[in-house]
């Protein structure tokens, strides 16, 4: 193999896929990035078993061949170059970059050795305005669990629902919903890892094109995310997602308009005091106004008074303030509609002038 690259394209492709290289292996051949000549184009790739990303870079080919590499080594390596090309030779298992004045040498292995990428034909099930879907996954992938303990909640739901595209996340304590306009050609539902969900949302800050195209494979155990220069190929997760319509309010005695910016510093404040007593903070709702607190007994309290539009019955509730501040963190527009149903009720948040966006969280049972 003998090609040439802007070493730019080839640090950038490197950045994506080497972020799906875990430090912690058991297999060598994981730790590193398969390099393949394609027509006018190279293809970098990698994978954990579970997910595979692959970014392709144009190249002026002389010779075609393919070879894998120590993935974080040889992203050290193109980093610390400084020329604007480089040049790369691949004679039986040993990679020789040329880049400026300087020159390196990385031992590799067979290209046979690493795992074989996936295929899954040539049928596009669905294609996805990159907006969308850009809008939508931090929100949603915020209220997904990071206990491995329980797959399923570690993964987004995409389902139909009612005839709306759905993608859902919850974590038991907080569900994130979002609607998905004008998706058709998925079926029912399947559950997507939320890891892999976050590299597709950073290849959509990176790609020109509008849509991200999405296959799944005829047994509708993988799902592939296609972008013109990147793909990323994940499987999906088996099993019964918890039935997350139940905690969905279907009615509200109480709501209040927040002023986004407002409620997050007053949240943030609250945090200080929240952190040293089991993260509660506690939401005290009257005529026109909210009052939030939390306290320490060993430290101290902090109230803020918010004034604010309430609509219906008085309530006091305490939610973990760390989901309220994930939940701002992400929330898309500056009005923050909180609706209630009573003190121990999930409370749901959702933007005014967009419902298709919709969070929900459970409150905490305090005693006074």
């Amino acid at each position: 193999m003998h090609l040439t690259v802007l070493q730019k394209n080839l640090q950038k492709a490197l950045s994506f896929v080497g972020k799906n290289v875990s430090s912690r292996i058991q297999l060598p051949i994981l730790a590193n990035v398969l390099l393949q000549t394609e027509t006018g184009r190279l293809k970098l790739s990698s994978t954990n078993l579970e997910t595979t990303i692959s970014f392709w870079i144009g190249a002026d080919i002389e010779t075609r061949g393919e070879i894998s590499v120590p993935s974080r080594l040889f992203g050290e390596l193109i980093n610390s170059f400084s020329g604007e090309k480089a040049e790369l030779f691949v004679s039986q298992s040993t990679l020789k970059v040329i880049c400026g004045e300087s020159e390196a040498t990385l031992s590799g292995i067979d290209a046979k050795e690493f795992p074989p990428l996936p295929s899954l034909g040539d049928k596009k099930n669905a294609s996805l305005n990159k907006n969308i879907l850009g809008e939508g996954m931090p929100f949603v992938l915020s209220a997904a669990s990071t206990d491995e303990s329980r797959p399923l909640l570690t993964g987004a739901k995409f389902t139909k629902k009612d005839g709306k595209f759905l993608m859902v996340a919850t974590d038991g304590y907080r569900l994130a919903l979002k609607e998905l306009k004008g998706v058709e050609g998925l079926g029912e539902g399947f559950v997507v890892s939320a890891r892999a969900l976050a590299e597709v949302y950073r290849l959509v800050g990176e790609e020109n094109s509008e849509n991200i195209d999405l296959y799944l494979s005829q047994d509708r155990n993988q799902i592939a995310f296609v972008l013109p220069e990147a793909q990323i190929t994940t499987r999906l997760i088996e099993g019964e997602y918890p039935a997350y319509e139940k905690i969905i309010p279907s009615a509200r005695v109480t709501q209040v308009v927040f002023q986004k910016q407002e409620l997050m510093r007053a949240v943030k404040l609250a945090a200080v005091y929240a952190k040293e007593s089991a993260n509660i903070l506690r939401l005290k709702i009257a005529d026109k106004q909210v009052v939030i607190s939390a306290n320490t007994p060993q430290i101290g309290e902090n109230k803020t008074t918010l004034n604010v539009e309430t609509e219906g019955a008085p309530v006091e509730i305490a939610f973990n303030v760390r989901f309220l501040a994930e939940m701002l963190n992400v929330f898309p527009e500056e009005e923050v509609v909180m609706e209630l149903n009573g003190a121990l009720a999930p409370g749901a948040f959702k933007p005014r002038q967009d419902t298709s966006f919709l969070y929900i969280i459970m409150p905490v049972r305090v005693q006074e």
